[in-house]
């Protein structure tokens, strides 16, 4: 569980010099991992060096916030998922990497292979069945994940299968969120497609979500029953995914978009921002409630921290 204290709209650091894309608590919430999208050394130039960073914080440490260590990538990241035996990135290229560190030198080591053909666009993990789902515009992927993380193996693929939302007939199949619902269902979050949850038991779809807002959609986090979605002129709407309505809505305060959204164990909102800050926010002084037999949920004040 993650530590319940924060320092609210505070950035970590201004480490990242690039957009951060992705952020994930460690199993014990005392350490967060972000990346950034990464830039070209030579803007203009494909053939120039790639360079991206990997930082992990100790967001339990007294003020100010630090990083433990940080990584520059040679490559393009999208996402980051912080596991029992370690880190889990996915890569612009199609590969997934896998880090370690020794728990006696504490040395780090790195293993990368090609998972897809194309941009891996996000992941999941299932703790309960050990299961990794990978996305990329070709489809989706389920990896049977051994306990130290070591050799990963292709256990099925599927195919993307949803309607479009109006006016984007012609819009690639580009997920935004991926999360398991239980230990046979999933949901896949689209930019231009209506939500989509399958069933790998029974190897099909159960049903389709829609959402309200007609602008793309950017990233979808999810705890609970409840998906959180970010839309890329700086709105959050919230759905009850169980229920499948429209939950609330809540504005980003004057931050703009935010292409990352993280929730963690309802307690922590987390946003990475375009111009490369990490910002926490204390997340019980809004939540989410039922109001009797209205069949809506609303948004409220829960006291600042």
């Amino acid at each position: 569980m993650a530590p319940r204290r924060y320092i609210a709209q505070t950035p970590l650091s201004q480490f990242h010099r690039d957009p951060v894309i992705s952020m994930d608590f460690d199993p014990t919430g005392r350490y967060l991992v972000s990346i950034d999208a990464g830039h070209q050394l030579e803007p203009g130039n494909q053939d120039s060096e790639f360079s991206a960073y990997l930082v992990v914080w100790n967001v339990a440490a007294t003020s100010p916030l630090r990083h433990e260590y940080a990584l520059e990538m040679k490559f393009g990241l999208s996402q980051v998922l912080w596991l029992d035996f370690g880190l889990v990135v996915a890569g612009r290229d199609g590969t997934l990497t896998v880090i370690t560190q020794d728990e006696g030198t504490h040395r780090l080591n790195v293993v990368s292979f090609l998972a897809h053909p194309s941009l891996i666009q996000r992941m999941a993990f299932s703790k309960t069945t050990n299961l990794l789902l990978t996305a990329s515009v070709d489809g989706l992927v389920l990896w049977n994940t051994p306990v130290h993380g070591v050799g990963l193996k292709r256990r099925t693929e599927m195919q993307h299968a949803c309607s479009v939302a109006p006016g984007k007939r012609h819009a690639p199949f580009t997920v935004t969120g991926l999360y398991w619902l239980s230990d046979s269902q999933f949901i896949v979050a689209y930019m231009d497609h209506h939500f989509v949850i399958w069933d790998i038991e029974q190897s099909t779809r159960v049903r389709e979500i829609s959402c309200r807002g007609q602008e793309a959609r950017v990233d979808a986090a999810f705890y609970g029953s409840t998906a959180a979605v970010s839309f890329a002129k700086g709105l959050i709407e919230l759905y009850d995914v169980e229920k499948n309505f429209f939950a609330g809505e809540h504005e980003h305060d004057g931050l703009g978009a935010s292409p990352c959204l993280l929730v963690h164990s309802g307690t922590a909102l987390v946003h990475g921002t375009e111009d490369g800050k990490v910002v926490l926010r204390n997340a019980e002084k809004i939540k989410v409630s039922s109001a009797p037999n209205s069949g809506i949920v609303v948004l409220e004040p829960r006291g600042e921290i």
